[in-house]
């Protein structure tokens, strides 16, 4: 199983941690570039990567902030 599925089922499971359609999405996608990344594709476009990456830690950052909240920290 990916890393893209497994985030998809523990998100779909898990519904204590309630997120945006749109968040969601990110999440899924910022596992699709690491995917990327760690199966050293050799036509990865730098400028994508980047924005892809930036976009990914945004999304990251939101999701570790909405689960933070729902444990009480």
């Amino acid at each position: 199983m990916s890393l893209k599925d497994s985030l998809r089922r523990c998100l779909e499971k898990h519904p204590v941690i309630e997120l945006s359609p749109e968040l969601a999405c990110q999440m899924r996608l910022a596992a699709g570039l690491r995917n990327r990344i760690a199966q050293g594709y050799s036509t990865v476009d730098h400028d994508r990567l980047k924005e892809e990456f930036q976009s990914g830690a945004k999304a990251l950052r939101q999701f570790l902030n909405i689960a933070a909240e729902a444990v009480g920290l």
